[in-house]
């Protein structure tokens, strides 16, 4: 009898070295937002040979809170459709707070071809789920974006 798989990673999935973390701006909304974290704004695109996908996302974080550390994991899975997704969990670990003022941070980051099962490619990748994972986690909030082609 199969039996499931358990994830004891938090988050799950392999953790990307090649990610690039820089402030880019703040929002401020008239009242206080709740503790569940603002969606992300995500961008995903193949480059022109499809042999990589590029991710943008920007984070909302509360202004109030120290500049986060953000790390990001990337998890191979199939869609609810039945074809290959990647999904990403952008993870950071702070108190969750009701706030009226956020920081944006643009985060930018390759997809990888580790731990994509055998004949599976990046350009079989048509869609891709960005999470960002506050690692306690009390809340956390995911976004799914298709991936534009050249």
């Amino acid at each position: 009898m199969p039996t499931a798989a358990v994830y004891t990673s938090n988050p799950p999935g392999i953790a990307l070295s090649n990610v690039e973390v820089k402030l880019s701006g703040q929002i401020s909304f008239s009242e206080p937002r709740s503790k569940t974290p603002l969606p992300a704004l995500v961008e995903a695109c193949n480059n022109p040979t499809h042999s990589e996908i590029c991710i943008s996302a920007v984070v909302f974080i509360d202004a109030a809170q120290p500049a986060p550390t953000l790390s990001v994991n990337q998890l191979y899975v199939i869609s609810n459709v039945g074809t290959p997704q990647l999904q990403f969990f952008i993870s950071y670990d702070l108190p969750e707070t009701e706030a009226k003022n956020f920081k944006a941070y643009e985060v930018n980051f390759e997809a990888s071809t580790e731990g994509l099962p055998e004949g599976v490619s990046l350009s079989m990748v048509h869609t891709v789920e960005t999470f960002l994972w506050d690692t306690d986690p009390v809340a956390s909030r995911g976004t799914t974006t298709v991936v534009n082609q050249p």
